[in-house]
């Protein structure tokens, strides 16, 4: 993606810091012996919770879902499975596993 190929500013900012991200991981710190493990997750469209009573929840009720075009595609992805996306690659770091690292641009 370029910026100029890029649907808005946020997409293209997204996309530097996806590239910083594959740039930098198992890279070697300053120790010399240390890697960088760098694991992102960044959910592809709308995220909701349990107790998303202003947006989803609400519209859900209503029988519509919101969307800026006539013919909207969401991928709409449960906050708590955000969050498990964070925690997994962390705890298998802190457990002393050296093959955690990774790049999820949509889940």
């Amino acid at each position: 993606m370029t910026r100029e190929t890029a649907h808005n500013h946020y997409s293209w900012t997204k996309a530097i810091a996806d590239l910083r991200c594959l740039q930098f991981n198992d890279r070697i710190c300053a120790d010399g012996a240390t890697r960088i493990k760098i694991s992102t997750i960044r959910p592809c469209s709308g995220i909701y919770g349990g107790r998303d009573r202003m947006v989803l929840e609400k519209f859900m009720g209503m029988g519509v879902v919101p969307s800026v075009s006539s013919k909207p595609v969401m991928d709409w992805i449960y906050v708590d499975n955000v969050s498990l996306l964070r925690y997994l690659p962390l705890r298998s770091v802190v457990s002393g596993a050296t093959h955690v690292s990774g790049f999820r641009a949509c889940v």
